[in-house]
């Protein structure tokens, strides 16, 4: 903390404050925690880029970003060339704010300020700039579904570049809870990714479906080597049923939760496995809090239980839109015609779903056929 207050205060100098953005390319680190809270403590938002990212991308990304800084490692550093902004290194220049104050800065953000900016896969085209202000994240650390106990240890794994990251950080720091930074090496094999959360007792772990497929099928006895980890989360994409199913056969007592959500509504649904049997198949739920979705049809009218249409979702856990791109900001986030809020939105999702009889959403898919290759 006070290493990300004298960063925080010399980037105050340098221009940093609300709505001004820096580029953040670091590997899970100490200098990573360091650097977005520097961010942030500065009053900006941080744009992640992935040093595993191609070069091209992440040129893209800073460009379209129009960061005025960024912040990266040593080894790092040629991800800036052709950059024109203000280049420092967390771990090489650290003298340069090393005499600033400890003591943690003020600044005057509200919580429509922008708190990151995260880009899209570009699955459909040209990757975007998703831009999520505080209140989205304020509100997503308020609505856990299992409140957090005072034991609890979790675990840092997720690329910045995705949005489960900030969960993962902001849920250990908002609770006090120690979180175990896990590196890429870890993240690429299974077997290691269970050994290091087994050493940490790990007790709450955020994870796509296609990773818990891999620990399931890893031939570990997960049941015995985590014993702490109660609370299993499936987010970014479909749970399919079978996996659902493996998973109430190998880890019988725990918890597994569906979320559903994407950058620009950040989590809006979810359903777990004491409100549905996993062996039935999880479906995406019911919406979090202050948060409201509705299946409509292309008139935007609601459809009835049983029949399909297309997910909208409103609330507080809508991104502000694209960074520089209003039309399409204008094409997805819609006015919401079912609220009386002035400026209330809804976002078009593009998925397709249906009510159930016990009032849960299922998921049916895209409505654009888009796929994902490896």
């Amino acid at each position: 903390n006070r290493r990300a207050n004298q960063l925080a205060h010399y980037l105050r100098r340098q221009g940093v404050g609300p709505e001004v953005l820096v580029g953040l390319a670091v590997e899970r680190s100490l200098e990573m925690v360091v650097g977005v809270l520097a961010i942030l403590k500065a009053g900006g938002g941080y744009v992640p880029l992935d040093p595993d990212y191609p070069p091209a991308r992440l040129e893209f990304m800073l460009r379209d970003s129009r960061a005025t800084v960024l912040l990266t490692q040593e080894r790092f550093a040629t991800i800036g060339s052709g950059y024109g902004g203000l280049i420092l290194c967390l771990d090489r220049d650290q003298n340069l704010w090393s005499g600033c104050s400890v003591e943690n800065p003020v600044s005057d953000i509200c919580p429509e300020n922008l708190a990151f900016l995260i880009y899209t896969s570009g699955s459909s085209g040209t990757p975007k700039g998703v831009a999520v202000p505080h209140r989205v994240c304020v509100n997503r650390m308020h609505v856990e579904s299992e409140p957090f106990q005072k034991d609890e240890v979790l675990c840092i794994k997720t690329s910045l570049n995705f949005i489960d990251s900030v969960w993962e950080m902001f849920s250990a720091w908002t609770n006090g809870l120690p979180a175990r930074l896990i590196s890429s090496g870890q993240m690429q094999d299974p077997v290691l990714l269970i050994e290091a959360l087994a050493e940490a007792r790990v007790t709450r772990l955020v994870l796509v479906p296609s990773f818990l497929r891999a620990l399931l099928e890893s031939g570990q006895p997960l049941l015995q080597k985590l014993p702490c980890l109660k609370h299993w989360i499936s987010s970014g994409e479909p749970l399919p049923s079978d996996l659902s199913r493996s998973f109430a056969q190998q880890l019988p007592g725990r918890i597994l939760t569906n979320l559903y959500g994407t950058s620009e509504i950040w989590d809006a649904t979810r359903c777990d496995s004491r409100q549905r049997r996993p062996e039935e198949g999880l479906p995406i739920g019911q919406p979090i809090g202050n948060c409201q979705v509705y299946v409509l049809d292309r008139r935007l009218r609601p459809t009835s239980i049983g029949i399909p249409g297309e997910l909208y979702v409103g609330g507080e856990g809508l991104a502000r839109g694209y960074h520089h791109r209003a039309d399409l900001t204008a094409e997805r986030f819609l006015p919401n015609p079912f609220s009386s809020e002035p400026g209330a939105r809804l976002y078009r999702t593009g998925d397709r779903v249906r009510w159930v009889p016990d009032g849960q959403l299922e998921y049916l898919g895209r409505f654009d056929h888009q796929i994902k290759v490896r």
